[in-house]
């Protein structure tokens, strides 16, 4: 039994993350614009933080655990409400998006596993599934960014 997928494969699996991001584009973009704006220019830190905890995660639960390290930290401040403001929170609201994305790898694994020629054990599918939600992690978090980058345009002009 091989496990290895041929670069059709993965071309073909790499199109399939690319549709769901698609798909998920309206709703991190929304998000994003309401990161912007809760964030504006004294917190854009925490846009960065993300965009880098993303960049460096090897773990499918490092981003989830720094939305909540990060939202838990902010709980109770009247001063910088950042990632509990609006309701439910924008940390939530993160959370909820990334949780989403776990069921959408494993789908695309599933997918491709069902392909003819592609035979995978289960923990090939468990570790390609890891990697198939960290790539989905990382163009959400690019997807944010950008927006919230973006709403300072909008709301400027």
């Amino acid at each position: 039994m091989t496990t290895d997928l041929t670069t059709a494969h993965r071309i073909r699996m790499q199109r399939r993350v690319d549709r769901r991001l698609d798909a998920l584009y309206a709703e991190a973009s929304a998000l994003g614009k309401t990161m912007g704006k809760v964030f504006a220019q004294r917190n854009r830190s925490q846009l960065r933080n993300l965009a880098a905890v993303v960049a460096s995660a090897t773990r499918t639960s490092t981003l989830k655990n720094h939305v909540k390290n990060q939202t838990g930290k902010n709980r109770g401040r009247r001063s910088e409400p950042t990632w509990t403001a609006e309701n439910p929170s924008i940390g939530q609201q993160a959370l909820t998006l990334l949780d989403k994305l776990g069921g959408q790898a494993r789908d695309i694994v599933a997918e491709t596993a069902a392909e003819p020629t592609v035979e995978m054990t289960e923990d090939s599918r468990r570790e390609l599934a890891r990697t198939v939600e960290l790539d989905l992690q990382r163009g959400v978090v690019h997807t944010l960014v950008c927006a919230a980058e973006y709403s300072h345009v909008e709301i400027d002009e």
